[in-house]
């Protein structure tokens, strides 16, 4: 693969910081002939600095229209579903079932659902088997599902 696009969905939120150090840590773990032209694009307008820096493979765009996403999408090797692991967010997590996630789906691009397990969102998509899941936030383990998805 000459190049990674991983296209992290819908807007982002400060809660979905340790998703995307995990996504960072986790990319830095594969083979170099699947990342050495990688980026991450979120269509969000603004992540803090600290989170920026953390890699020059983020991609950060302002809010578009549905259009835009659907041409990002078009140019995403991988769609990125992040939920909140914290404690504090786990109700959201637990009954969170995104009306995006559908559009996602339709796009035909493989989807990685990184979120804790037995959540809405993570129950539907496993039952219909339509996303890799990610249960965890250990680097490592991100790392052997996004291995998975990109080496079919």
């Amino acid at each position: 693969m000459k190049r990674l696009r991983i296209y992290f969905m819908g807007l982002f939120h400060i809660g979905y910081e340790e998703n995307l150090e995990s996504l960072v840590k986790a990319i830095a773990l594969l083979p170099s002939d699947l990342t050495s032209n990688c980026s991450i694009t979120l269509r969000c307008d603004y992540v803090r600095p600290q989170i920026l820096r953390q890699s020059s493979s983020l991609r950060v765009l302002p809010f578009g229209s549905e259009a835009d996403v659907q041409a990002d999408m078009q140019e995403a090797d991988c769609l990125y579903l992040p939920l909140h692991f914290s404690e504090a967010d786990q109700s959201f997590s637990a009954y969170s079932l995104s009306t995006k996630m559908v559009t996602y789906l339709g796009s035909g691009v493989p989807m990685i659902s990184h979120g804790p397990p037995a959540t809405g969102a993570s129950n539907v998509l496993k039952e219909n088997r339509a996303a890799a899941l990610a249960p965890s936030l250990a680097p490592p383990e991100l790392a052997t599902v996004l291995n998975e998805v990109l080496r079919p």
